[in-house]
């Protein structure tokens, strides 16, 4: 729907509400949508002058989901990394701002460049669907793109949930291509043990540059944590506060590309408690990010300290968290 009045705004919010409502999302929820519909088209009027707000519905499987997506033509973002920062404003205002979107919702992305436009993406889960699972994610392009390369995904499947962190090799437009085609070939067809997948991912990249990747299920009703890596993805798994002295879990990289040179692909089992904490980082991020964890902060507060304190600044960068939150109830 256009956007380029005070009237759309109100226009958007209503349409979000009505589509959101149908998706059965409760009342909380439904507020943090609304509102960040309304920082995201109130930015369009405010800095673009028009543009527009798409809404559709995703699903993946038992997963539920509203997608909103604000697109206009504007003057861009000079420094994406600083507009995500809380109390950043060019304008003075006291609205949310681009921080408080990325908090309201599951998931955020952003594409923007000087005189080319703006493209936000977020997406908010039905809360029922991912009961099991509390996830945070943080992500910045290096400094001097205007895009990220890296890429995550988190579905639930049939029995567990499928996580993926992907980094696609190089900077520019082929590192992007290839790690979205990576995201594209999770998601149409996620089901299959991570071997089988990474192998799809193989299939589909040979074209490209390729991609270095880590996959991970959940299966949080058994209590189990399956991993495997080619590349320099990084993952660990710590234990709750109560076995906080356990030692943390480091997933074993196999190197490769995906796309150019797969290794012989053997995955992981290992057990994963209420509480437990798997974070998946690309490697903008620097490893010395395992020294130290504090599990008593949300996933998505972790996952912003962890690229706060050791992102690189001269490579893209993504942290992926997620935490066994226990049974459904």
């Amino acid at each position: 729907m256009p956007v380029r009045s005070d009237a759309d705004i109100i226009t958007a919010r209503q349409k979000g509400r009505d589509l959101a409502t149908v998706l059965g999302f409760r009342a909380t929820d439904l507020t943090m949508i609304v509102t960040a519909i309304s920082e995201l088209a109130r930015n369009i009027v405010q800095y673009a002058h028009h543009g527009e707000i798409r809404l559709r519905i995703e699903r993946n499987h038992a997963l539920a989901g509203l997608v909103v997506v604000a697109a206009d033509q504007g003057p861009g973002i000079l420094d994406v990394t600083k507009a995500l920062e809380d109390g950043y404003s060019t304008s003075g205002s006291l609205g949310l701002g681009l921080p408080g979107v990325k908090r309201l919702m599951d998931e955020f992305y952003i594409k923007s460049s000087l005189n080319g436009g703006t493209v936000v993406t977020t997406k908010k889960w039905r809360s029922s669907s991912i009961a099991q699972l509390a996830t945070g994610v943080a992500a910045c392009a290096m400094q001097g793109q205007a895009a990220s390369a890296d890429r995550y995904l988190v579905l639930q499947r049939r029995r567990d949930y499928l996580l993926a962190v992907i980094d696609g090799v190089g900077h520019g437009a082929e590192a992007e291509f290839a790690s979205e085609l990576a995201t594209r070939a999770l998601r149409e067809s996620p089901e299959g043990s991570l071997e089988s997948l990474l192998a799809l991912c193989h299939a589909r990249l040979r074209a490209t540059r390729g991609v270095v990747m880590s996959l991970a299920s959940i299966d949080a009703r058994q209590g189990q944590l399956s991993w495997i890596g080619v590349g320099n993805v990084n993952g660990v798994l710590f234990k709750n506060v109560i076995n906080a002295r356990q030692p943390a879990r480091s997933l074993v990289q196999r190197g490769g590309v995906v796309g150019h040179t797969l290794p012989p692909l053997r995955g992981e089992t290992i057990g994963m408690e209420r509480g437990d904490t798997l974070v998946l980082a690309t490697d903008g991020v620097a490893s010395a990010f395992d020294q130290e964890i504090p599990l008593s902060i949300s996933a998505q507060e972790l996952a912003d300290r962890i690229l706060a304190r050791h992102g690189r600044g001269n490579d893209d960068a993504l942290v992926l968290v997620a935490r066994h939150s226990g049974p459904e109830t």
